[in-house]
């Protein structure tokens, strides 16, 4: 499929940008983020159960990046995102539905860093771009299988802090900025698009995770 030769791409190119190793080593980073929920909800009208729905996302992020100064870096990150949803409406004769959908991705970034070498605040621009497919299944049958494409241009602020000389947590909140989402159903002749700008700085687009500088 589309995506075995996506991901081939992705790992390649990372693996080449191996060249990076050739340069102080003090000046490299790398880590990653890892996310992970699962929600749950019910309805209920008099006493019966008229929608079940559960919702469970994971997202793994490694990063790396070298700095090309004190105060600028440059690197990207290679991602995997599953997202599946379960949703069964109403009590008698009830429909079950299910939708999954698997991303690949691959985010170049640039980071300006203010602050000293304890603890930092930066500034990161992101091009992101993300491969994929997703299904939607209607009483356990396959209704739809989509072809999924991503284009994410986002400016995000953040702040890491070293808990040993080498080892820093880091933090990320929300984005300002450019998302394009695509699904395409060649078999079915549909297509969806989604654009969306703006502003999210909400504690749901909080993100957590761990470097080492080398």
């Amino acid at each position: 499929m589309k995506l075995k030769a996506i991901v081939s791409f992705v790992l390649a190119f990372l693996l080449t940008n191996g060249v990076i190793s050739q340069t102080p080593a003090r000046n490299i980073f790398a880590g990653g983020f890892l996310n992970y929920s699962a929600v749950s909800s019910e309805r209920e009208a008099k006493s019966s159960t008229i929608e079940d729905r559960s919702i469970t996302k994971l997202s793994v992020m490694p990063a790396a990046g070298i700095f090309l100064n004190d105060n600028l870096a440059v690197g990207s990150s290679l991602g995997y995102t599953y997202e599946s949803q379960k949703r069964t409406i109403g009590s008698w004769r009830p429909l079950k539905q299910y939708r999954e959908e698997n991303i690949i991705s691959i985010n170049p970034f640039v980071r300006y860093y203010f602050g000293d070498r304890s603890a930092w605040f930066f500034a990161e621009a992101s091009a992101g771009l993300g491969f994929g497919d997703l299904i939607i299944e209607v009483e356990d049958e396959r209704v739809y299988d989509f072809v999924t494409f991503k284009l994410d241009l986002f400016i995000s602020p953040g702040f890491y802090y070293y808990v040993k000389e080498n080892l820093c947590i880091e933090a990320k909140l929300g984005f300002i900025g450019y998302t394009r989402y695509n699904e395409v159903d060649d078999e079915n002749e549909f297509e969806y698009f989604e654009t969306d700008f703006g502003i999210n700085l909400t504690p749901g687009k909080l993100y957590f995770g761990i470097y080492y500088h080398f």
